[in-house]
């Protein structure tokens, strides 16, 4: 299975879906104009994904914006995981900011719609503890 790399850019996460690895990471913004273009690889790859999937598969969010065309392809993200969580032990990692409100609402809203492991977790903005902004 190949993996995917999707450099950030200003409207656009970075995403990181590496099945070997077990990395699954998307981070940034996330307002591109066509937002069904842009995460339809990523769909397709989970679906193949979880046609053989690792034991254990943790996908972690770290959005600093999301429109709502995102919000909604986020949202099928998370439906293709409810669908597949008997195949393996899912977990998502959704990560905002202390003075988010934004994003911590949203998490927790996908929180409540889908029923995966789902953990909001709120760091501070300028935590030592996160790679994950170049």
């Amino acid at each position: 299975m190949r993996n995917i790399e999707i450099l950030k850019t200003q409207l656009s996460p970075r995403v990181t879906l590496d099945k070997e690895n077990n990395t699954f990471e998307i981070f940034g913004k996330s307002g591109v104009e066509n937002a069904e273009d842009f995460y339809k690889k990523i769909l397709d790859w989970f679906t193949d994904y979880f046609k053989t999937p690792n034991e254990n598969t943790e996908i972690v969010f770290y959005l600093e914006y999301l429109n709502s065309a995102s919000s909604v392809q986020i949202g099928k993200l998370l439906n293709i995981f409810e669908m597949n969580k008997e195949k393996s032990n899912i977990t998502v990692n959704w990560f905002c900011e202390t003075d988010d409100e934004t994003m911590s609402e949203v998490g927790k809203e996908f929180k409540y719609m889908f029923e995966v492991q789902f953990n909001l977790k709120i760091i501070k903005e300028d935590s030592d503890n996160f790679k994950f902004f170049d």
